[in-house]
């Protein structure tokens, strides 16, 4: 069993709960706006979607509520249980067509360009060497149709560089940690008790040029977190007050060719200037204190729109 799975398996519960608003603010939002790029890219219901490293199932079986049809596909039998259960919960079981365990690095189990879609939102950054990793790349063009989206996650590795210095600067002083600056990759041993397993840390661009040299067409690119990485904080201090945590939708910023943007209908709809939602995001993100008027001083008054 590899290190990986171990970890995984022993960690189902909290795979599970990992993005959830109870347990972390802040990756509520990775999940919220993981869904908004699939609501923004993935072909209409009922397409047919791989979820290659789906662990328990939290975007398979959103994406099951709103009517596709998704096979979960993981290296953890233990997520792939939970999935299942929590599948059942939902009221989606029926459109699940398969949970299958396996490697990434080989999907041979499926046909050619049988999926519309494919997920690949964990498995680059468990992937320790390139070979590995493009193998995990061209399986997951090979069983997409042609036309058909692939969406791909990595760990950021100057994100980890920063959540490190902010979270653990202590641990800067180990030989592993220092080595993530060079290579990019946490090596774990068997013995060692660590809060996460064997993970490689990509830059961003490696993400772009391992699909393109596989050829593929980059359409887009999003941070997940964006500057809610470095502001876990903050999030928290927002999401305990619930009249501004429904406005926080402003951390839903997508990262296209032309850089980062800001979802510009959700100013419109819900600010009356552009000029209120930079001071919002000024006074809730960057500002010493929450605004004296409170947010009802930001946003359109009766439903009217600017």
């Amino acid at each position: 069993m590899s290190l990986v799975q171990r970890f995984y398996d022993a960690n189902a519960e909290h795979e599970w709960t990992r993005l959830t608003f109870e347990r972390e603010p802040h990756h509520t939002l990775e999940f919220r706006v993981g869904m908004h790029i699939m609501g923004k890219y993935l072909p209409p219901p009922p397409a047919r979607v791989l979820d290659v490293g789906s662990g328990p199932g939290r975007y398979a079986i959103a994406l099951a509520e709103q009517g596709y049809q998704v096979t979960l596909f993981d290296l953890s039998g233990e997520e792939l249980a939970l999935a299942r259960r929590m599948a059942q919960e939902a009221g989606v079981a029926g459109r699940i067509e398969g949970y299958e365990q396996g490697s990434a690095a080989d999907l041979s189990r499926f046909a050619g360009g049988q999926f519309d879609c494919v997920l690949v939102m964990g498995p680059l950054y468990h992937v320790i060497t390139e070979d590995a990793r493009l193998a995990v790349v061209r399986e997951s063009l090979r069983v997409l149709r042609r036309g058909g989206v692939v969406v791909a996650a990595i760990i950021n590795h100057l994100g980890v560089a920063r959540d490190g210095l902010t979270k653990f600067p202590e641990q800067y002083s180990q030989p592993e940690i220092l080595g993530l600056a060079s290579s990019y990759t946490l090596h774990v041993q068997v013995e060692q008790e660590t809060p996460f397993t064997e993970a490689y840390f990509a830059h961003p661009l490696e993400l772009r040029r391992w699909y393109e040299e596989a050829g593929a067409e980059t359409i887009g690119m999003a941070a997940q977190e964006g500057i809610a990485g470095g502001l876990r904080e903050r999030c928290r201090r927002l999401a305990a007050d619930p009249a501004a945590w429904p406005y926080s939708n402003y951390l839903e910023w997508i990262g296209e060719r032309s850089g980062t943007l800001v979802d510009h209908q959700f100013v419109r709809d819900h600010f009356r200037h552009a000029a209120d939602y930079r001071q919002f995001v000024y006074d809730y993100l960057v500002g010493s204190s929450a605004p004296p008027a409170g947010i009802e001083a930001y946003l359109l008054e009766d439903g009217a729109s600017s």
